[in-house]
């Protein structure tokens, strides 16, 4: 019955605050250490209820944190003066029971909390997880507490960063704020060699670059903000540095990785673009903030992993796709012939796609590189997800991969158009490819093992969508003409991937 009035109440502002009030800062903390101690093991229906318990307690304490009485100012601050308070269960045998950060942050994996607490929580924590070194941190939170579980479900709750990451994932205001140090960012990405925090720290930093939070697939994503840029910037160079950077893909970094990446598909082309970088349109507040030696190197390090792949390929394609229908349907967003366009996307494609390609064949694809059939259901998994975002008009990539024009008007078809047009038909050929056998010229990336089936790919697919494009635009070009420019310009691009990822780093010889 608690359960139930919980879930029903827990965004209710009102009974939020008035709940945790009534269990005051340190109550709160040991009703949730008693919990855990009580069901500890939960198993069948007795686990789920205490995993839905788990969630509504952090939804209503979540709701509550935005409350600016002084009750509630004075709970929030007396809340975190806890975080290094032992909480034992009564009647616990052992002395050792639960930190109070440790509690706090088990409570943080659902809702969104207030910015200012989640800023003043944070620079607490990572104050004490920085003091103890890159290698000590686990030590910090783990040692001495090996029978400690504080959550239902995935993981123990013992690393409080965890818990807070998945905080910061769902506030990417409050998630920005934590990356803008440059320290603070290295350092949380040098623990995840010694950590399991990978994939929660990647979903906090999805949406510290991104300004959308994880899970949400109803808001407009705003357009990159020059903090949001430098993060992003600061990801790619701390993975381009030689001698274990691209190490990090592996820490279970590499989906979010991927996700970035897709969602800076106008800045990373830009990087690549040079003189012809208006072409590649952008709602950023720093379009050229991306270092081309990182992000070649980046790139080539997220390819070797099949979820990040995943990422960098589905983005690169609606990025592309999306360009083509803007500009062949509104000829005043460039000032150059529709040849120079053609040739200029034609040329981007072909070079992002072109270190993937390359980067595999590098690393002996098929040894190296999981298994094909893991890349595909993360094509697959990459492929539904976007469609359900672009059905709207609306997810983490909407604005940053369809900017507004200089008018201010959004570029291209309306966001609705573009659901059933050239990006929703690029995103099915893309996925549907995966089914495709015997067709050779239309099994997308169904294989990662023949480079040059992965350039007849990448070929095929921007063909298609100039071809889309000009039809559903009406657009006086002649499709062979067109198709040809696109041919020869991701060609080129492709060759031009080759020649990148020489100047940006080590390569294998032969």
């Amino acid at each position: 019955a608690f359960n139930r009035t919980m879930g029903e109440y827990n965004g209710d502002p009102l009974f939020a605050e008035q709940f945790a009030r009534g269990l005051g800062p340190k109550g709160t903390l040991q009703f949730w250490t008693e919990m855990t101690y009580a069901h500890a093991g939960a198993r069948g229906s007795e686990l789920d209820t205490m995993k839905a318990l788990q969630k509504n307690l952090g939804l209503t304490l979540a709701t509550a944190s935005f409350s600016d009485s002084d009750a509630m100012r004075d709970w929030k601050r007396d809340l975190i003066a806890e975080r290094n308070t032992n909480f034992r269960a009564s009647g616990a045998f052992s002395p050792v029971g639960a930190l109070g950060s440790q509690v706090i942050s088990s409570l943080m994996r659902e809702g969104q909390y207030d910015t200012e607490f989640l800023d003043d929580y944070r620079e607490k924590l990572f104050k004490a997880d920085k003091a103890a070194g890159d290698a000590g941190t686990d030590d910090l939170w783990t040692k001495g507490y090996d029978a400690l579980d504080v959550v239902f479900g995935d993981g123990n709750g013992r690393d409080p960063l965890e818990g807070l990451f998945d905080g910061l994932s769902h506030n990417p205001e409050a998630a920005t704020h934590a990356f803008t140090s440059q320290s603070d960012l290295d350092h949380m990405l040098g623990t995840t060699s010694y950590t399991q925090r990978g994939e929660p720290l990647g979903r906090a930093l999805e949406a510290a670059v991104t300004g959308v939070a994880i899970g949400d697939h109803s808001s407009t994503a705003p357009p990159h903000s020059s903090a949001q840029v430098q993060i992003m910037a600061n990801v790619m160079r701390a993975v381009a540095q030689p001698g274990g950077g691209a190490g990090l893909v592996g820490n279970g970094l590499g989906a979010s990785f991927g996700n970035m990446a897709a969602s800076y598909m106008p800045e990373i082309s830009r990087a690549f673009g040079s003189a012809n970088a208006e072409v590649f349109l952008s709602s950023s507040d720093n379009p050229d903030g991306l270092d081309t030696a990182d992000v070649t190197r980046f790139l080539s390090a997220v390819s070797l992993d099949p979820a990040g792949r995943a990422g960098v390929i589905v983005g690169e394609s609606i990025y592309t796709s999306g360009l083509l229908e803007a500009h062949l349907s509104d000829h005043s967003l460039f000032d150059g012939t529709r040849d120079q366009v053609l040739r200029n996307i034609g040329k981007n494609a072909g070079t992002i796609e072109g270190i993937v390609g390359h980067s595999l064949a590098d690393a002996a694809v098929g040894s190296a590189v999981d298994n094909e059939n893991t890349y595909n259901e993360a094509l697959q998994k990459k492929g539904d997800f976007v469609k359900t975002w672009i059905s709207t008009g609306l997810g983490y990539g909407s604005v940053s991969l369809f900017p507004e024009s200089r008018t201010g008007s959004a570029v291209g078809a309306a966001f609705g158009g573009f659901a059933g047009g050239v990006i929703g038909l690029a995103v099915d050929r893309l996925t549907d490819g995966q089914q495709l056998e015997g067709a050779k010229d239309q099994a997308l990336y169904a294989s990662a093992k023949d480079l040059y089936d992965m350039r007849d790919s990448v070929n095929q697919q921007t063909q298609w969508s100039t071809a889309d494009a000009l039809e559903r635009h009406h657009v006086d070009l002649p499709k062979q003409g067109a198709g040809d420019t696109v041919r020869l310009a991701v060609n080129e691009g492709w060759n031009d991937a080759s020649r990148f990822l020489s100047d940006a780093k080590e390569r294998p010889s032969g």
